[in-house]
C-alpha cells in the first residue's frame, strides 16, 4: 500500500513536468524508470505503463503537428516500428500455444514501455540544447543506477527492488536464488532481480558516455567509471566483451587514417608480452585479466555464465519443441513467460533443463514468432542501422551493432527501452544536428 502511494506521488511529479513541457516529462519518465523496478505496481496496474500514459496525454495535443514537422529519418524510424509490430501481431494470430489475451497484452506492453518512449523522443527532440540537457541527465541517472548496483554487490541486498516488488516468488527456492548465479550473493544486480538486466544497462551507459562529447568532462569520467565498475561486478562476460570490442572499434574508426600504425603497435606489444610470458608477473597479470572470461561460477566473485555448448542445446531444444508445424510462425508471443507460469511447474519440477531460461533474444524470438519473426526483427535492425549511414563517426551504428551482439549472446532484459532511447538521441545528434550545422557552415562559406 505504501509503495503505491509513493508511486502516485512520483506520477504527480511526472504530470507537473510534462505539463510544463512534454519533453521534460519524457526525460523525467526516463529517470524514474531507471530508479524504480519494472515489477512496481500501482494498485495492480503496471507503474511503467501508467507513468508513460500520463506523459503521452500531454503530448497528444501537439502530436499531429510534431509528426508533420519531423525529419525524414524520424518518419522512417516510425514506419520501421509500425512494420515490426504489425508483423508481430499477425504472427501472434498464428501462435496456438499461448492464448491471444496473453500475447496481445504482452505486445501492447512491449510497444508502450519499450518503443513508444523513443518514438516520442524522435518527434519532440528538436534542438541541440535539449539534446545536451538530455545527455547530462542520462549521465546522472546512469551514475545513480550504477552506484546503487555497486551497493547491491557489497551488501548483498536490494532494498529498492524488495520495496516495490509486488510479484510473487512463492515458486522459487529463495535460498538457492540468493546464492545462485542469478542471485544477490557477490553479484551486482541494480534495481532488478537478475544480473543480466543490470549488465546490459551498464554496458549501454558506458558506450553512450564513451562516444558523446556533450557532457562535462568530470561527469563523463564519473559516469563511465561507475558504470564500468558496476558492469564488472555483474560478473557478465557478454557485457564486458561487447564494451571492449565497441571501444576498440570506435577508436579504430576514429583514427582510421593511422590504422596501420596502430595495428603495428598492437602486434609488437602482443609479441613482446608473448616473449616475456614466462615471467611470473606477466603470467599473474594475464591470469587476473582473462579470468573474468572463465566459466567458473563456483567462485563467489567469478565472472561466469553459460557456455557455447549450453547455447547450442538451448537452440536445439527450442527447434525440437516447435517442430515442423510451428517453426515458421512460433508458439505465440510471450511464450517464455507463459510457459514457466502456466505450463511448467517450477515448484514441482524445478527449472526446465530444455530451455535453460532462453538465454538469448534470438531463442526467445524464435519461440515467440518463429523463423518469420526472426527475419522481421533482423530486417528491423538492418533498416534501423541504415538510417544512420550518413553518420561519419559511425558511433550510432557501432552502438547498435554491439548491443545486438550482446542480446544475441544473452537476452534483452529490461534494456530495450534504454537502447532505443539512446539510439534515437545519438542519431539525432550525428545525423541531424551535426549535418545541419555542417550544411549551414558550407552555405555561409
Amino acid at each position: 500500500m505504501l509503495s503505491s502511494v509513493i508511486l502516485l506521488f512520483v506520477i504527480g511529479g511526472l504530470i507537473v513536468f510534462a505539463n510544463k513541457r512534454p519533453i521534460y516529462g519524457l526525460m523525467y519518465y526516463f529517470g524514474i524508470r531507471m530508479l524504480i523496478p519494472y515489477t512496481a505496481r500501482v494498485f495492480s496496474f503496471s507503474f511503467n505503463t501508467m507513468a508513460f500514459i500520463c506523459v503521452l496525454i500531454f503530448m497528444l495535443s501537439s502530436l499531429r503537428y510534431t509528426y508533420r514537422a519531423s525529419s525524414v529519418i524520424d518518419k522512417r524510424y516510425i514506419h520501421l516500428v509500425k512494420f515490426l509490430f504489425l508483423s508481430i501481431f499477425c504472427l501472434s494470430i498464428l501462435g496456438t500455444v499461448v492464448p491471444y489475451s496473453f500475447q496481445w497484452s504482452g505486445i501492447f506492453q512491449l510497444f508502450v514501455t519499450e518503443f513508444l518512449p523513443s518514438l516520442m523522443l524522435a518527434m519532440y527532440l528538436k534542438n541541440k540544447k535539449d539534446y545536451i540537457t538530455f545527455c547530462k541527465w542520462i549521465a546522472i541517472f546512469g551514475t545513480l543506477f550504477s552506484i546503487y548496483a555497486i551497493y547491491t554487490y557489497f551488501y548483498s541486498s536490494n532494498p529498492i527492488f524488495d520495496f516495490f516488488n509486488t510479484s510473487s516468488r512463492i515458486s522459487l527456492d529463495l535460498d538457492e536464488y540468493s546464492t545462485g548465479r542469478m542471485g544477490l550473493s557477490g553479484i551486482a544486480v541494480g534495481i532488478y532481480d537478475d544480473k543480466i538486466a543490470c549488465s546490459l544497462i551498464c554496458m549501454l551507459f558506458c558506450m553512450f558516455v564513451f562516444c558523446t562529447d556533450c557532457i562535462v568532462k568530470y561527469l563523463r569520467m564519473v559516469a563511465f567509471s561507475s558504470s564500468f565498475i558496476a558492469l564488472y561486478l555483474t560478473t557478465q562476460r557478454t557485457g564486458l566483451l561487447c564494451l571492449l570490442l565497441f571501444c576498440v572499434a570506435y577508436y579504430l574508426n576514429k583514427v582510421r587514417y593511422s590504422k596501420n600504425k596502430l595495428i603495428f603497435f598492437i602486434v609488437v606489444g602482443v609479441a613482446v608480452l608473448f616473449v616475456f610470458s614466462g615471467n611470473k608477473f606477466i603470467d599473474d597479470l594475464f591470469s587476473g585479466i582473462f579470468s573474468v572470461f572463465t566459466d567458473n561460477s563456483q567462485s563467489k566473485n567469478a565472472v561466469g555464465g553459460s557456455n557455447i555448448e549450453m547455447r547450442i542445446a538451448q537452440l536445439s531444444n527450442c527447434i525440437d519443441y516447435l517442430n515442423i508445424t510451428s517453426l515458421l510462425q512460433g508458439a505465440g508471443y510471450g511464450f517464455a513467460g507463459y510457459y514457466y507460469k502456466y505450463i511448467w511447474n517450477i515448484e514441482l519440477y524445478g527449472n526446465d533443463a530444455r530451455f535453460l531460461g532462453f538465454e538469448s533474444y534470438l531463442f526467445q524470438t524464435l519461440m515467440n514468432s518463429g523463423i518469420i519473426g526472426v527475419f522481421c526483427w533482423g530486417r528491423f535492425f538492418r533498416e534501423l542501422f541504415s538510417l544512420v549511414r550518413n553518420d561519419k563517426t559511425n558511433c550510432c551504428r557501432l552502438f547498435g551493432i554491439f548491443y545486438v551482439i550482446a542480446i544475441l549472446m544473452t537476452d534483452a532484459s529490461a534494456s530495450l527501452y534504454i537502447f532505443f532511447f539512446i539510439f534515437v538521441m545519438i542519431y539525432k545528434y550525428s545525423s541531424v544536428y551535426v549535418t545541419c550545422e555542417n550544411n549551414q557552415k558550407q552555405s555561409n562559406l
